[in-house]
């Protein structure tokens, strides 16, 4: 389930009443399809601070951030902080841009130089808000299958970051 939506901190009662309506019909069709599709696990994957009515979340197991614009692992721990639920802390995990940046042959990267899959692996594995994040997920990293170095070059540093072997 993708769900961004907006925050209502600043939209008036008009604007409220129409994205509080616009919201439980997108709940609704989820629901019901929920209910025709008994185990069958919904992962949420967007802005949970964003949803007027957060009982969905029950639903999910993994609740997926939206970090692939970031560009520094702050930003990452700032969407954490941002979207924390405390009810489901131990259900958060993070997703970043891919490799390479979509329609170029650029990896992404973060600020610092660091590409974006190495910085959140190592800002997955410390707990944040007290946490342990879940999952971690990368968008078009089919683009990292060939290099001269190795194949799945980044995503074979990102897994073994975060799920190290036993030497």
């Amino acid at each position: 389930m993708g769900y961004t939506g907006k925050s209502t901190v600043l939209m008036d009662d008009a604007e409220k009443k129409e994205y509080m309506e616009n919201e439980n019909c997108f709940i609704g069709i989820l629901e019901d399809w929920c209910s025709r599709n008994e185990g069958v696990e919904l992962t949420f994957f967007g802005q949970p601070d964003n949803l007027l009515d957060k009982t969905i979340l029950d639903r999910c197991p993994i609740v997926l951030l939206d970090g692939r614009t970031a560009t520094a692992t702050n930003e990452l721990t700032t969407l954490m902080t941002r979207n924390w639920i405390a009810d489901y802390a131990g259900r958060y995990g993070m997703v970043v841009a891919g490799t390479p940046l979509l329609g170029t042959n650029k990896y992404a990267t973060f600020s610092d130089g660091t590409p974006a899959t190495d910085a959140v692996a190592a800002w997955a594995c410390t707990p944040q808000q007290g946490a342990r994040i879940r999952a971690v997920g990368v968008y078009d990293f089919s683009g990292d299958y060939f290099n001269a170095d190795n194949t799945y070059k980044n995503m074979r540093n990102m897994i073994s970051t975060l799920n190290p072997s036993i030497k």
